[in-house]
């Protein structure tokens, strides 16, 4: 099994997968964000803090930013987009990508403050002292949660989430900080996707029911196939055992892949419920012994010897039937 965090890391930061959950979630599936306007951003932020008089640095790895130049109705606009990939639900998301984006945020005044002062723009004392004028702007910075793992996300998606009985005096002045979280166990409208991220979002959904895998087989058709890439993320995240053998031209045929998924899922049902029926027979078994021996008398303590050596079991097991 691959590496759940570098899987997520290298299919998402592919361009036409950046821009295609950005889309989706800004736009609505309107192809406003374009992968060519995508650029590489080094995700490693450092922010200097003091603290009890000593320098303390701050490193925080995001899994993946990009800069982009959104155009629309006739605007440019510059934003500076992460994304953070989550295989298990985090349940500080909201104080981690609020530090995040305050340390993107912190980056762009310390590098404005020191252009500005080597051109020497300061107009006043108050300029001087922050090193940013009262011209200067901050480019937005928007992170975006995923959730890749098998059930839907039910951590907080906001700080005040995460307080206890705030006073209600207090709680118009505590700053709330909401994490934007792309689940795929509540998503309706897969078509709104171009890229095969709307499949394997849709695979991750229904990877739990053999009635929604074959309902999304006989919707997409015998023919339908993926990316090997699509298909490992698929494998990695729903433990599906695609085999990436079965080609057809640079794709993976899933229909055949996902037909042993629904029979092996059948099989473990089957061999559950034999288990389950054995347990019931024994269990009825031993109950009726148990009423025999209390009609003949028998005083708890020999039937509880009586029903261990006849059924092989331990002492404190007899004691459930007495």
């Amino acid at each position: 099994m691959s590496d759940k965090n570098t899987v997520s890391h290298d299919y998402m930061s592919d361009k036409k997968n950046f821009a295609d959950i950005w889309n989706y979630y800004i736009h609505g599936g309107r192809q406003v964000i374009k992968p060519e306007d995508l650029v590489d951003k080094d995700p490693v932020e450092e922010a200097v803090m003091k603290k009890f008089k000593t320098i303390v640095t701050a490193q925080k790895y995001r899994d993946i930013l990009k800069g982009v130049t959104i155009k629309s109705d006739g605007r440019r606009v510059y934003a500076i987009l992460g994304i953070e990939n989550q295989s298990d639900i985090h349940y500080a998301m909201p104080v981690r990508n609020s530090l995040y984006d305050a340390l993107d945020y912190a980056a762009q005044v310390t590098e404005i403050a020191r252009q500005n002062r080597k051109a020497k723009k300061a107009k006043n004392s108050a300029e001087f002292l922050s090193g940013f004028t009262e011209k200067d702007k901050l480019i937005p910075v928007i992170t975006l949660v995923i959730n890749w793992g098998d059930k839907k996300w039910d951590g907080p998606v906001s700080l005040l989430e995460m307080m206890d009985d705030l006073d209600p005096d207090l709680a118009p002045f505590v700053n709330d900080y909401r994490i934007n979280l792309v689940d795929p166990h509540t998503i309706e409208d897969f078509d709104k996707f171009t890229t095969e991220l709307g499949d394997v979002f849709e695979f991750i959904r229904r990877q739990n029911s053999d009635k929604d895998l074959q309902a999304m087989l006989d919707k997409k058709g015998p023919n339908w196939g993926l990316a090997p890439e699509s298909v490992n993320v698929i494998n990695t995240f729903t433990g599906a055992k695609i085999s990436l053998d079965d080609k057809e031209g640079d794709k993976i045929i899933m229909c055949k892949g996902i037909e042993m998924m629904i029979e092996e899922g059948r099989k473990e049902g089957r061999k559950e419920g034999r288990k389950e029926g054995r347990k019931e027979a024994l269990k009825e078994g031993i109950e009726g012994a148990v009423n025999i021996l209390r009609g003949l008398g028998q005083s708890d303590e020999e039937i509880a010897a009586a029903i261990c050596r006849q059924f092989d079991l331990k002492p404190e097991e007899a004691k459930k039937y007495m």
